[in-house]
């Protein structure tokens, strides 16, 4: 009886599973997809120029079962579809898309990546390159790509070696140089190299990307001694984190140690814009939607911003934090503006040191009160210092009875590599920007200083050049 129960159920399992498979075997859908198009940036492109190390394609099989095959990797998942509806579960992950007339589109695990695969026999998609004018990224890379940039890198994520260098920041400057047929190359040196030590050099190609500049990528290269090879990197300005910001582009990837098999590594990201750009609006933006609260460089007070007022229309080779000039070579670029340095003490409790332009004002320390001013007088910076941290904080809290004068605002900034505050406001017809600078653990019992500036004329006039390279320049001393 018990061989005869057993017989019995295997022959039903053997009818039930023939009629499945027959079933399926007969759905039309079963079969090989292969990869045709990726969305990069809201452009198809053939998605070989993105992932061509392997095959790509999708293998729907009977029984709801897959395999995706991408640049050679695969994995095994599942497949169900509604009518035109699919859903592909790879590794407890979902792609959703559609499957009609054996083109299949999926939103490559949710990412919205649209990845395109064709069936043998159906209508392949034309990709948005094959209709764009072969001109048209020479164009791009001329006009605005090509030049010198500056800005910061940071290490994001870190195994192995590098552990302890997640979130340590530099400046860095960039150089892109173009060939006729809108191929070039970037090379990128931080502030502990220069050009001819540099850190990245990356042949790159600029296509169509989000915005009328286009779209920069990698084609081959190194980042130190590791390899960087085509489409590691995508650059598009519209489309990063950071496409808030007028003309600033973020450059991410990673770094894989050669001599470590690859255990040691570190995430990273480059923000740059074009040399010579004043990033005063990155100072007042609102960084809510910012990867960083803080997106200014290093050295953009007391290196980037002299050499711009200085004149340089390009990076130099390396970094060479005094590169404007010592104060007593006096002729800045020989544009006829006499350096002197300064130094404010407060009763020997710290001090600090800064450069301004003698032949615009007279440093007067009568009275007991140490202040720049100009001939006319219109023009007066005066120094007040707080030697303790609540002494500082008081000296702000003060401010909130001046909120009923005209023009009346507080603003966070930052000065000289510090955090700040800059208050602004009219009094009796005069125009006042204040500034109180916390110096932090930086000075000592030295805990902060506010310059107020004066003018008899106009806000404008205590935002001058000469005021801002004068707060641009402080350095403390302790």
């Amino acid at each position: 009886m018990k061989k005869h129960i057993a017989l019995l159920l295997a022959l039903v399992m053997v009818f039930a599973l023939t009629a499945c498979g027959g079933e399926k075997d007969n759905d039309p859908n079963l079969g090989k997809y292969v990869g045709a198009t990726v969305e990069v940036f809201g452009e198809d492109v053939n998605i070989s120029e993105i992932y061509s190390e392997g095959e790509n394609y999708i293998e729907l099989r009977s029984g709801g079962k897959c395999v995706f095959t991408l640049d050679g990797d695969s994995a095994s998942g599942k497949w169900k579809l509604d009518g035109n509806d699919i859903v592909l579960t790879i590794e407890d992950m979902d792609s959703t898309g559609t499957l009609k007339d054996g083109v299949l589109t999926i939103d490559f695990m949710g990412e919205g990546i649209m990845m395109t695969f064709v069936k043998d026999g159906a209508t392949a998609p034309t990709t948005d390159a094959a209709s764009k004018p072969t001109d048209e990224p020479q164009s791009l890379g001329d006009a605005w790509w090509g030049g010198d940039w500056y800005g910061w890198w940071i290490v994001k994520n870190a195994g192995g070696n590098y552990t302890d260098l997640v979130d340590s920041y530099w400046d860095a400057c960039a150089r892109i140089s173009f060939y006729e047929d809108s191929s070039g190359y970037i090379q990128i040196w931080d502030e502990d190299g220069s050009i001819d030590d540099r850190m990245i050099d990356v042949d790159v190609s600029i296509g169509a990307g989000t915005t009328e500049n286009g779209c920069m990528m990698s084609e081959g290269g190194f980042f130190w001694d590791d390899e960087i090879g085509h489409a590691d990197w995508i650059v598009d300005p519209g489309a990063s984190l950071v496409s808030s910001i007028e003309n600033m582009i973020c450059i991410e990837g990673t770094y894989e140690d050669p001599e470590d098999d690859g255990a040691s590594w570190f995430d990273y990201a480059f923000y740059l814009r074009p040399w010579g750009m004043d990033w005063e609006d990155v100072y007042y933006a609102d960084t809510a939607d910012f990867p960083y609260e803080d997106m200014m460089p290093k050295h953009y007070d007391d290196w980037y911003l002299p050499l711009i007022e200085a004149g340089s229309e390009s990076a130099p080779n390396s970094f060479e934090l005094n590169a404007v000039g010592e104060p007593d070579d006096n002729d800045l670029e020989g544009n006829g503006t006499v350096v002197t340095d300064a130094e404010y003490d407060y009763n020997n409790s710290g001090a600090i040191f800064f450069s301004y332009p003698s032949d615009i004002f007279t440093f007067d320390a009568s009275f007991g009160i140490d202040a720049l001013e100009t001939a006319d007088g219109d023009l007066r910076m005066t120094f007040y210092a707080d030697r303790t941290p609540e002494e500082f904080q008081t000296t702000l809290g003060n401010y909130d009875s001046y909120s009923d004068y005209e023009d009346f605002a507080m603003q966070d900034i930052m000065i000289a590599g510090y955090k700040a505050v800059q208050i602004t406001y009219n009094c009796w017809g005069d125009y006042y920007v204040d500034t109180c600078i916390d110096f932090g653990q930086d000075a000592g019992e030295y805990a902060g200083i506010c310059i107020s500036v004066r003018s008899y004329n106009s806000f404008e006039e205590c935002h001058s050049p000469a005021v801002e390279s004068i707060l641009y320049s402080i350095e403390v001393v302790n």
